[in-house]
């Protein structure tokens, strides 16, 4: 699943993965995601269960950070909100 603030912007990525796999039955879907803002963030995770029964990786690279994080490791209390440089 690609997820992005910029719909328009997922399905561009998601079109590129898609023509790269090859996995003939390989599958890509697209959601509008605010990382912002919680519930977006939740909804999109629990689609994604929904659709493909389990997540393999989960990527976050919106925003920046000066050292490197599983995306687990990031409360919640600092969404919407710049990490220290």
């Amino acid at each position: 699943m690609v997820t992005d603030i910029n719909y328009k912007a997922a399905w561009e990525a998601a079109d590129e993965i898609k023509s790269a796999a090859t996995n003939p039955g390989f599958r890509v879907e697209v959601a509008e995601v605010d990382v912002t803002v919680e519930q977006s963030v939740r909804q999109s995770m629990a689609r994604a269960m929904e659709l493909f029964g389990r997540i393999d990786h989960c990527v976050n690279c919106a925003g920046v950070s000066s050292s490197l994080s599983l995306c687990l490791n990031i409360p919640s209390n600092s969404r919407g909100h710049p990490l220290p440089m």
